[in-house]
């Protein structure tokens, strides 16, 4: 039986204590250090009653420029994984070029890059740029890990494949039923397919930027234990009324580097 656990507590503090070489995978969508808003639902212009109707219309946290250190966060995330596992991270092609060189200086060998299809455009400059309905996910390794295989749609079919592509093969939008009301979640459907090729069941599935808890959540639904941080309280408690089928550790800060062991001798 596999589980899946969200711990309240910065990212810094809760993976300390986690053992070398334990992790089955991390995957996870960290702040871009740009500051970034919604304005859809929650920001006024998009509602003709003025009315903000957003939870997580305010900045997202941690998000300023400097807020994360990358070059610490990929020696740590490169220590706790096992040999021959996958890092995936969610970016924009700003963020790329400010910190991909810190992660192969941790180690981590660059294996390529997803360009997700969101099938729609929000924002950016409307009269100066085009517009961008897609966004990267770049994908490193730790030593020398192999792809699993998986089912994709060809002709109308389901088929097995080894290999398949970056570009035509990841074309997910965010269904309507899955939508949390975090600004930047992830549809399931793309979690899902990243975790099946990266990863074997009963793996652990590190997220140490949780937001929507679609990564975690996800992982638990294909067999995988995973464990995921989140700074914010206001977007942690909503773990709490949302995810009731799953366990949500609530613990003081000064205590979380305590339950992340705890919680990590309980998977392993």
């Amino acid at each position: 039986m596999t589980d899946c656990k969200f711990i309240l507590g910065r990212w810094e503090d809760s993976i300390k204590n986690i053992e070398d070489g334990t992790i089955g995978m991390v995957y996870t969508d960290p702040p871009y250090g740009m500051e970034y808003r919604s304005n859809i639902p929650g920001d006024i212009r998009w509602n003709k009653n003025q009315q903000t109707i957003s939870k997580f219309s305010k900045p997202i946290l941690n998000d300023k420029h400097g807020d994360i250190d990358f070059e610490v966060f990929a020696k740590e995330i490169y220590r706790v994984m096992k040999p021959n596992t996958y890092l995936v991270l969610h970016c924009n092609t700003i963020w790329i070029g400010k910190n991909i060189d810190k992660f192969a200086e941790a180690g981590f060998i660059y294996k390529g890059t997803v360009a997700w299809n969101k099938r729609f455009a929000i924002g950016g400059d409307i009269h100066g740029a085009m517009k961008r309905s897609w966004e990267p996910i770049l994908y490193m390794a730790k030593g020398k890990p192999k792809m699993r295989s998986i089912e994709v749609e060809r002709k109308g079919q389901l088929v097995v494949r080894k290999r398949i592509d970056e570009i035509s093969d990841w074309v997910f939008q965010l269904n309507f039923d899955e939508r949390t009301g975090f600004p930047t979640q992830k549809p399931k459907a793309l979690c899902s397919r990243m975790i099946t090729m990266m990863s074997d069941k009963n793996d652990i599935i590190l997220d140490p930027f949780a937001g929507s808890g679609t990564i975690g959540k996800t992982a638990k639904s294909i067999e995988r234990n995973s464990i995921s941080f989140e700074a914010d309280e206001k977007v942690f408690n909503k773990f709490l009324k949302d995810y009731k089928e799953i366990e949500v550790k609530k613990v003081k800060e000064e205590k979380v580097v305590k339950v992340v062991k705890n919680l990590f001798s309980d998977l392993s």
